[in-house]
């Protein structure tokens, strides 16, 4: 094997410097893309996740109104059972415990529908006062959707609707007309 020059020996050395400067240039460039690549992975993913639930919402928004409009076409001149898978939609989809639905009548909001384990009393019979001083009065009223996060702390806002809530053992509650 011939003996290389120092001046040789250099060249070798600057050329094996500039190729691996290159391949760290590569390198460079391939981490970048890949981190690119990665993050966009991510936000696909995510992405995908929030479809994916508001497909699922939506789906058991439709299959509600199937039932509803099914119950409908059985009982055209009832109304009750209509007004039962109503309530008993909404309480699904919202993930509640308790829905219910009143019907103006007069000066008072009657129960006509009720799905769940707060005991209101007689669909029927039980009524609210149609005041301010009740969420269900209030949102009739204010023809507006009405949220209490905690209805026994809001005894000066709503006087009725916190003793309601004492009563009958709930916090929280979401109105809408």
């Amino acid at each position: 094997m011939p003996r290389l020059t120092r001046a040789q020996l250099l060249a070798e050395v600057e050329a094996l410097r500039g190729a691996l400067a290159k391949e760290a240039a590569r390198r460079r460039r391939g981490e970048r893309k890949l981190a690119r690549a990665t993050a966009d992975n991510a936000r696909l993913v995510r992405e995908l996740g929030t479809r994916s639930i508001e497909l699922a919402e939506s789906l058991g928004q439709q299959a509600a109104t199937t039932e509803v409009l099914g119950v409908i076409s059985r009982s055209p001149a009832d109304i009750q059972p209509v007004l039962d898978t109503v309530v008993e939609s909404a309480a699904r989809l919202c993930e509640a415990l308790d829905a219910a639905i009143f019907r103006l009548d007069g000066d008072r909001l009657l129960l006509v529908a009720h799905n769940g384990a707060i005991p209101a009393g007689p669909v029927g019979e039980f009524a609210l006062p149609l005041s301010r001083g009740t969420v269900v009065g209030r949102s009739v009223l204010g023809a507006r959707s009405v949220h209490v996060a905690d209805i026994q702390a809001e005894a000066e806002e709503f006087p009725e609707g916190c003793e309601n809530g004492r009563r009958m053992g709930f916090r929280a509650i979401l109105v809408s007309p």
